[in-house]
């Protein structure tokens, strides 16, 4: 009997002394897109069009299998805008039907977002991932405040700073954005 609990206690202090895996943080709604595909229309008259661009194409190469593509105003599904009257950087805004399948959907900037960055290349990367952030809400993301992710409820904000001040994050999604998507619309997690 002695012996059987030396080797339990043995196997608990070197199960204790392995490191658990690193849960999945991101969160899902429970509403999701109607399709692998968003088209969008960029209605911001060319001031965001670099950053729209940008995010789609992260977005595209994440490897969840979800496209963004550009459509014309008639035939896309989510029109991005900009907007002084919201009090946060973006907003994404979409009626949710009973079924919970959301097929047409807004998304709103402001028009100052990069003055809220010290350098223009930081304004680039941050207002990118500042629409990166929209497009996946539309998707079914929802924010995560337990890591790192571009889906924090403020931007990065529990992500590491750069040492320096005029130093920026070049990294607009993180691994556990991506883990979200690909839950959401299948395919496999590209190097981020």
């Amino acid at each position: 009997m002695g012996r059987r609990l030396a080797v339990l206690l043995l196997l608990a202090t070197a199960g204790a002394l392995i490191p658990a895996s690193s849960a999945h943080a991101y969160r899902l709604f429970k509403h999701r897109w109607y399709s692998k595909t968003l088209t969008y229309y960029d209605a911001t008259r060319g001031k965001y069009r670099a950053e729209i661009r940008e995010a789609a194409k992260i977005l595209n190469r994440s490897g969840a299998r979800v496209r963004i593509r550009s459509a014309s105003r008639k035939r896309a599904r989510v029109r991005v805008s900009i907007s002084s009257r919201i009090g946060s950087a973006g907003q994404a805004r979409y009626r949710i039907p009973r079924n919970r399948v959301i097929r047409n959907a807004k998304i709103l900037l402001r028009p100052d977002l990069a003055e809220q960055f010290i350098t223009p290349a930081a304004a680039r990367v941050g207002v990118t991932a500042i629409v990166a952030h929209e497009f996946a809400h539309v998707l079914g993301l929802d924010h995560e405040n337990r890591r790192c992710a571009t889906m924090n409820s403020q931007l990065w904000q529990h992500c590491r700073k750069p040492p320096v001040q005029w130093q920026y994050r070049c990294r607009v999604l993180e691994r556990d954005d991506v883990r979200g998507l690909v839950r959401r619309f299948g395919g496999r997690i590209r190097s981020v």
